[in-house]
């Protein structure tokens, strides 16, 4: 049995129109899934920052600094007063 690949204009164009039918709804659910994975991704962002902002702690504003003993003589010497105050000058 053989089979002749000849088709009328009418099933070209049928199929046409199928596959154009197709590759717009694929085309449009790509779009919109990229447009729903970057809505998600932004609106997880501004959690994350709201987050932050909301949950300041006093570490957030420590810092280490290494004091020498000429530099805490200076100051015991010539700004500190016993009672616990600095010395105005």
């Amino acid at each position: 049995m053989q089979f002749t690949c000849e088709m009328s204009e009418e099933e070209q164009r049928i199929k046409f129109y199928e596959v154009c039918k197709v590759a717009s709804c694929a085309g449009f659910s790509a779009f919109l899934l990229i447009f729903v994975f970057k809505f998600i991704k932004e609106d997880a962002a501004l959690d994350s920052q709201e987050f932050d902002v909301k949950n300041l702690t006093p570490s957030d504003f420590t810092l280490e600094l290494e004091i020498r003993l000429e530099m805490w003589n200076n100051f015991n010497e010539n700004y500190y007063e016993t009672e616990g105050k600095l010395k105005k000058k």
